[in-house]
Protein backbone atom coordinates (compact mmCIF):
# COMPACT_ATOMS: atom_id res chain seq x y z
CA UNK A 1 0.00 0.00 0.00
CA UNK A 2 1.43 2.97 -1.03
CA UNK A 3 1.28 5.89 1.60
CA UNK A 4 3.41 8.31 -0.70
CA UNK A 5 2.63 10.41 -3.24
CA UNK A 6 4.48 12.72 -5.34
CA UNK A 7 6.91 12.68 -2.14
CA UNK A 8 3.75 14.18 -0.18
CA UNK A 9 2.71 12.40 3.50
CA UNK A 10 -1.03 11.58 3.70
CA UNK A 11 -1.08 14.87 6.13
CA UNK A 12 -0.30 17.14 3.48
CA UNK A 13 -2.53 15.58 0.60
CA UNK A 14 -5.29 17.98 -0.39
CA UNK A 15 -8.47 16.45 0.63
CA UNK A 16 -9.64 15.45 -3.10
CA UNK A 17 -6.00 13.50 -3.07
CA UNK A 18 -6.79 12.45 0.26
CA UNK A 19 -9.96 11.19 -0.89
CA UNK A 20 -8.58 9.69 -3.75
CA UNK A 21 -6.11 7.63 -1.44
CA UNK A 22 -8.42 6.62 0.95
CA UNK A 23 -10.93 5.33 -1.54
CA UNK A 24 -7.98 3.40 -3.27
CA UNK A 25 -6.87 1.47 0.10
CA UNK A 26 -10.93 1.05 0.64
CA UNK A 27 -11.17 -0.62 -2.54
CA UNK A 28 -7.94 -2.86 -1.73
CA UNK A 29 -9.12 -3.73 1.12
CA UNK A 30 -12.34 -5.65 -0.42
CA UNK A 31 -10.72 -8.02 -1.33
CA UNK A 32 -9.44 -9.14 2.16
CA UNK A 33 -10.66 -13.11 3.83
CA UNK A 34 -13.86 -12.38 5.91
CA UNK A 35 -11.25 -12.95 9.08
CA UNK A 36 -9.13 -9.85 8.06
CA UNK A 37 -12.01 -7.83 7.63
CA UNK A 38 -13.22 -8.81 10.81
CA UNK A 39 -10.11 -7.27 12.55
CA UNK A 40 -10.14 -4.25 10.74
CA UNK A 41 -13.56 -3.76 12.01
CA UNK A 42 -12.17 -4.83 15.40
CA UNK A 43 -9.60 -2.30 15.64
CA UNK A 44 -11.75 0.73 14.43
CA UNK A 45 -13.59 -0.16 17.09
CA UNK A 46 -10.77 -0.73 19.53
CA UNK A 47 -9.16 2.54 18.59
CA UNK A 48 -12.49 4.76 18.92
CA UNK A 49 -13.09 3.53 22.57
CA UNK A 50 -9.02 3.28 23.39
CA UNK A 51 -8.14 6.69 22.22
CA UNK A 52 -10.03 9.49 24.47
CA UNK A 53 -10.91 11.78 21.85
CA UNK A 54 -13.93 13.94 21.00
CA UNK A 55 -16.06 12.45 18.22
CA UNK A 56 -16.36 15.70 15.94
CA UNK A 57 -16.38 15.82 12.14
CA UNK A 58 -12.85 15.94 11.83
CA UNK A 59 -10.92 12.74 10.63
CA UNK A 60 -7.87 13.34 12.31
CA UNK A 61 -6.32 12.59 16.08
CA UNK A 62 -3.09 13.45 17.68
CA UNK A 63 -0.92 10.66 19.19
CA UNK A 64 2.56 12.33 18.70
CA UNK A 65 5.17 12.30 19.33
CA UNK A 66 5.33 9.22 20.23
CA UNK A 67 8.35 6.43 21.41
CA UNK A 68 8.02 3.90 18.76
CA UNK A 69 8.34 0.77 21.38
CA UNK A 70 4.67 2.67 22.58
CA UNK A 71 3.19 2.41 19.06
CA UNK A 72 4.49 -1.31 18.78
CA UNK A 73 2.48 -1.82 22.06
CA UNK A 74 -0.74 0.14 21.20
CA UNK A 75 -0.90 -2.14 18.20
CA UNK A 76 0.04 -5.42 20.06
CA UNK A 77 -2.72 -4.64 22.81
CA UNK A 78 -5.25 -4.55 19.96
CA UNK A 79 -4.06 -7.68 19.03
CA UNK A 80 -4.24 -9.37 22.22
CA UNK A 81 -7.54 -7.90 22.51
CA UNK A 82 -8.64 -9.02 19.22
CA UNK A 83 -7.46 -12.73 20.41
CA UNK A 84 -9.25 -12.40 23.62
CA UNK A 85 -12.60 -11.22 22.35
CA UNK A 86 -12.77 -14.27 19.93
CA UNK A 87 -12.66 -16.77 22.14
CA UNK A 88 -15.00 -15.63 24.85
Amino acid sequence: MKIWRKRKTIDILSNLEQDSFFSEVEQILGYLAEEDKEKLRFSKEYVSEAIPFQKTNDTKIVLGPMDIKIFELFIFSILVEYDYKKFI
